[in-house]
């Protein structure tokens, strides 16, 4: 289920949010999220966080499960994108983001 504010999640919020979140090992409180976050973007951004993310049981914001399984795939990828962000000022367009990891 998604609501229309999911649909349209610019999707470098989305890669912000993974990778905060897979360099926590895959779950954050809500409140250190927002903290890194709002360290690279700006407050605003956060009422766009999926809906997937979010649980109905705790505070925590989680990746979605298939994200969780796929992060043993390449180890070095959180390390890569998060480099690349960094060099960029914390945000790139998804194209230029994905270019600049794939190129490494």
């Amino acid at each position: 289920m998604t609501s229309e504010a999911d649909a349209s999640l610019d999707p470098t919020l989305r890669i912000l949010i993974d990778v905060a979140l897979a360099s926590a090992r895959g779950c954050q409180s809500w409140r250190d999220l927002c903290d890194v976050i709002l360290a690279k973007v700006g407050d605003g951004i956060l009422a766009h966080i999926p809906i997937e993310y979010l649980s109905d049981q705790d505070t925590l914001v989680r990746l979605p499960p298939a994200d969780v399984e796929s992060l043993s795939t390449w180890p070095g990828w959180m390390r890569a994108v998060a480099e690349v962000l960094e060099q960029a000022g914390g945000i790139l367009p998804w194209r230029d983001l994905q270019s600049s990891v794939v190129a490494r």
